[in-house]
């Protein structure tokens, strides 16, 4: 008897492209009516990133996996200020951060640059499982200043999970939670290692009903905040409903904000030096 195939599946190495990530994007693009997996595991060492891989992402959910390989944005965006950008129930989950790397490029050079994001308002989105590599040590001074690359950006997600990461080296938030017009909210970031950044460990901007716990920051020599920093975004609205809790956080401010914190706080059993 033949094995039966998996029709929610596609191996994305055996997909046309001048890239890894015109392959990826077309493997993705390949998944039926309903969904499944786009397996990138087949990649290995330098790959490069010049499309949005999701650009094509059925509207259903899709699950990339990624595996032992280096993935280098290029110098400028590739989409909405970012490298990465999650649709709606999608998925984005590494080989471990050892493995599975996703860094910018010596000398990239937009003001504002993400290297994960999320299509704003996207819903039901995760990424786990990899490393990413601000490449902040290329600047330095003003340069250094006017720049503002948070390295991980959920922008008004609902029903997140940002979890065991390793992030480091970000002009700007290792990862920063933002909400506009409305919050960000329903959300979970836990397990993440996160250093040497410029700003937050974990940045928090009209937040509501999230967990952060579990991750340890250190914020290394020259962090404008370091730990987990909230404040309101520039429409001004609260962070509520927070549960922070058994976070390690070594340098910077700790746990900081600029603002008042609506509708229940829970900070407990934080480390803080």
């Amino acid at each position: 008897n033949r094995p039966i195939p998996n029709r929610n599946l596609r191996l994305c190495a055996q997909f046309p492209g001048t890239d890894a990530s015109g392959k990826i994007a077309a493997c993705i693009a390949s998944l039926p009516a309903g969904g499944g997996t786009a397996d990138a595991r087949g990649f290995h060492g330098a790959q490069n990133i010049s499309v949005d891989l999701f650009a094509s992402a059925p509207a259903r959910p899709v699950t990339l996996l990624l595996g032992d390989a280096t993935f280098t944005c290029p110098a400028a965006p590739v989409v909405n200020s970012a490298c990465i950008n999650l649709p709606s129930k999608a998925r984005l989950v590494g080989d471990g951060s050892s493995h599975t790397k996703i860094t910018l490029p010596n000398g990239w050079n937009d003001v504002w640059y993400r290297i994960i994001a999320n299509t704003t308002g996207a819903t039901d989105f995760e990424i786990a499982n990899v490393e990413v590599n601000g490449n902040q040590e290329h600047y330095s001074g003003t340069d250094r200043l006017r720049r503002q690359a948070h390295c991980i950006f959920v922008q008004q997600g609902i029903r997140f999970k940002v979890h065991d990461n390793a992030v480091h080296d970000c002009l700007g938030d290792a990862i920063e939670i933002w909400g506009g017009s409305t919050p960000s909210q329903y959300g979970m970031v836990y397990d993440n290692y996160l250093h040497d950044m410029i700003q937050a460990g974990v940045g928090l901007i009209n937040v509501a009903n999230t967990e952060v716990n579990g991750n340890r920051v250190d914020a290394g020599g020259q962090p404008a905040f370091g730990g987990i920093h909230g404040e309101p975004s520039n429409v001004g609205q609260w962070n509520y409903g927070l549960d922070i809790h058994d976070n390690t956080l070594l340098g910077g401010e700790g746990i900081s904000g600029t603002s008042q914190v609506g509708n229940g706080l829970n900070a407990s059993h934080n480390s803080v030096r």
